[in-house]
């Protein structure tokens, strides 16, 4: 229910103006949303020129294990600064 609720336009409204990230910061945010979305487009171009095996091994080798140590190091934050949210 909580995660739907990020889809209500009111929540969107209500982030920009104020939430914690308001101002300057939200449009950071808007600039994070806009790359992920932009990538994952990028990544479906990707599979119409290499295929879909070597997109696979790169994520299984390359953004997986990525993507792990970076979450483990944001775990690590915030059990040392656990306010930091």
């Amino acid at each position: 229910r909580l995660v739907l609720g990020g889809l209500n336009p009111n929540a969107f409204v209500t982030f920009w103006t104020t939430g914690a990230y308001r101002g300057v910061d939200a449009w950071r945010t808007l600039a994070g949303v806009v790359l992920s979305v932009t990538g994952a487009e990028a990544l479906y171009a990707d599979m119409g020129h290499f295929g879909r095996v070597p997109i696979s091994a790169a994520w299984l080798v390359l953004v997986y294990p990525c993507l792990v140590l970076q979450y483990m190091g944001q775990a690590a934050a915030l059990c040392v600064r656990p306010h930091g949210v």
